[in-house]
């Protein structure tokens, strides 16, 4: 994150459920993300660190988050990841 610097624990990105439990909102800014697209496979997945509401400050209360770029539909086919 451009404010955040190399301290990890300063990260301001947050992260809100939303009405299912298996999802959340992120909301934040990213500035270097190492091959963040590729032509590797069809489909990748970032990992995505951020807070959740009422997290304690500091590294303790950062939660990591799979963030795919496409969601795998029950059939297998992609849909886009676009909340």
């Amino acid at each position: 994150e451009p404010s955040a610097g190399s301290d990890v624990g300063d990260i301001l990105s947050r992260a809100y459920p939303t009405d299912d439990p298996r999802i959340f909102k992120i909301k934040g800014n990213k500035i270097f993300i190492t091959a963040g697209d590729n032509d590797f496979t069809e489909n990748i997945i970032h990992l995505y660190l951020a807070r959740i509401e009422g997290a304690r400050p500091g590294t303790g209360g950062i939660s990591l988050f799979v963030v795919p770029k496409y969601w795998v539909n029950e059939d297998g086919s992609f849909s886009d990841n676009d909340f």
